[in-house]
């Protein structure tokens, strides 16, 4: 991970809308240099969490004489009279919080708790709103966490997020995580324990897609919740201002619908583990119901079935093929040491063909497919078992787990016909390809082939034929500039020399002729040993290098590597 980037870098990770923590008191060991440019900037809307707004020219004030400010959670305003001409004429929203409670809020909020318990602010203005805890027979005031923007997502790319997802949102109701974040009930979490906070609901995951520049895909609850519920949280998304759900979503501050495309009915509703698990006829029945409701409320959105190969998805596709467009599945590997290093790589896309290949079965079995182009939304998918789990940071990828994403990937293209959709599982920590700490971010071995794939891979797929073991290759036209991509995985021990004619070749693309330059670059993903990884706080070693190739007919790839070649054309 890089340590160190200039202002101008910090300042373009900085977004409309964001939340952003500034430190310092008044303008003292505040990062004046960052703050100075950011109000050069037109970056607007901000929240800014500061223990005070220092002067109208100096500090964080800037930001504020400058109205790029929203809301500001702060502890003192008197310094600068801005703020509070913006608080009285109703432009700015004040959150006073006292200093030590600030600070411990920052804390609890970095540290993952769900708040911290303070006597300050009883029976003060500070306590409207909040919920009180009376302990040992002495009041406390629940003081909820404070946590700033990430921006390593947004180096990721990812073009769709699915959220809540996981066995928690059988249990979910989404009514909890609507309206203002203090007044938001927690509760008990029955699918993973602990307490949900619900500071996070649909606006929040909303804002997050808009700043990542990425698709939004809701789940909803088909384990305890009702198709009434459902239908709701459709017309809250995607209604129109008049609609009941339509009118609450524009007093909470969004007038506008957010169109949500992607919907899926439930989560592995067939495991006995899932919160409102019942037999694969009663869900049949249940689904239905739900699609009818849904699409009632909006019939643009495109739903995801509960599947599971087997039986189970024998009878969904069967009796459930009118009210789907895609149908999930899911997969997990083990962490497989015992059968070397390519056994362990090649885990992911022999499960992606095992699933591709019983839905083709599917297609020619059950009457009910035929003329329909129901495909895999692989929503769930990942290495996970295994002996390597690290407290906060849950798994620890290694550089053999990317080189299996990197194949999963490969696998992905070549069964693109039957896989329409694949999200791996998931973003930050447990079993995540960001790690972060209270203090230090970093991708993980993982994080770094997902990232590398979106930003030099191809999403046309191009057939590769021939026997090229033990390299994994696929192959594919790069649509942004017609570039030729290859991405080949060597997981063995020896480096491999192979074949490549840079120069001379060509192809057709929507209706043009592309010959290759002879210019291309090679993306090298690889590390001292296939059990390295990387460490938030630490320099990256399962990294990314780039090299050059010019009219060279041979190219040679390291042990353990994933290798993005970019062909250039004419």
């Amino acid at each position: 991970m890089k340590k160190l980037i200039s202002v101008e870098e910090a300042v373009a990770k900085v977004k409309d809308g964001m939340t952003v923590m500034i430190g310092g008191f008044l303008s003292n060991g505040t990062p004046n240099a960052i703050v100075n440019a950011l109000a050069q900037s037109e970056v607007k809307n901000l929240i800014l969490i500061v223990n005070d707004t220092a002067y109208p020219d100096k500090g964080c004030g800037q930001l504020i004489a400058n109205k790029q400010v929203k809301k500001v959670i702060v502890s003192h305003i008197g310094t600068n009279p801005c703020t509070s001409e913006q608080m009285n004429s109703g432009e700015l929203e004040i959150e006073f919080s006292p200093q030590g409670t600030l600070a411990e809020r920052i804390r609890s909020g970095g540290a993952g708790l769900g708040g911290v318990l303070t006597p300050t602010g009883i029976g003060t203005l500070v306590a409207e709103g909040k919920q009180v805890l009376n302990i040992d027979g002495k009041d406390y005031l629940l003081e909820k966490p404070l946590r700033a923007d990430v921006a390593l997502l947004r180096g990721l790319k990812a073009p769709v997020y699915r959220w809540p997802g996981g066995n928690f949102v059988s249990g979910y109701d989404w009514h909890d995580g609507i309206g203002e974040r203090d007044k938001r009930p927690p509760r008990r979490n029955p699918a993973w324990t602990g307490v949900e906070s619900n500071d996070v609901g649909i606006h929040e995951f909303m804002r997050l897609c808009e700043l990542l520049d990425t698709e939004p895909y809701i789940a909803v609850n088909a384990g305890l919740g009702g198709v009434k519920e459902a239908a709701d949280e459709v017309e809250y998304c995607n209604g129109t201002e008049d609609t009941p759900m339509g009118k609450w979503r524009k007093q909470n501050g969004q007038a506008k619908p957010w169109k949500v495309k992607w919907w899926s009915v439930g989560n592995e509703m067939f495991g006995d583990w899932q919160l409102g698990f019942m037999s694969t006829e009663a869900f049949v029945k249940k689904h239905n119901s739900f699609a009818d409701a849904m699409w009632k409320v909006d019939s643009s959105i495109h739903l995801i079935a509960v599947g599971e190969v087997g039986r189970w998805d024998e009878m969904i596709l069967a009796n459930c093929a009118d009210r789907m467009d895609l149908v999930s599945e899911h997969f997990y590997c083990q962490d497989w040491h015992g059968g070397g290093l390519m056994t362990h790589v090649l885990q992911i896309p022999r499960n992606i063909r095992r699933i591709a290949e019983a839905h083709r079965g599917y297609r020619k079995d059950i009457p009910a497919l035929e003329g329909k182009d129901i495909r895999i939304c692989m929503d769930e998918w990942n290495y996970w078992y295994g002996p390597h789990i690290y407290g906060e940071l849950g798994t620890r990828y290694f550089l053999r787990d990317a080189l299996g994403i990197a194949a999963g990937l490969n696998e992905f293209l070549r069964q693109s016909d039957m896989v329409f959709m694949a999200n791996y599982a998931q973003t930050v920590n447990v079993i995540g390809c960001i790690k972060a700490t209270t203090t230090d971010a970093c991708y993980a071995s993982t994080g770094e082939v997902l990232k590398l794939y979106r930003e030099q891979f191809g999403t046309v797929p191009v057939k590769v034929d021939g026997e090229l073991r033990p390299l994994d290759v696929a192959a594919a036209i790069r649509s942004s500039d017609q570039a030729l991509t290859l991405s080949v995985i060597n997981p063995g021990w020896e480096e491999v020399t192979f074949e490549l004619d840079i120069l001379g070749g060509q192809f057709e693309y929507q209706a043009k002729t592309c010959r290759l330059n002879g210019v291309a670059t090679i993306y090298t993903l690889t590390g001292p040993d296939d059990m390295a990884y990387n460490t938030p706080g630490q320099e990256s070693v399962v990294k990314v290098s780039e090299k050059s190739l010019k009219n060279t007919k041979q190219v040679k790839v390291g042990p353990f590597s994933a290798n993005v070649i970019v062909l250039g054309t004419e």
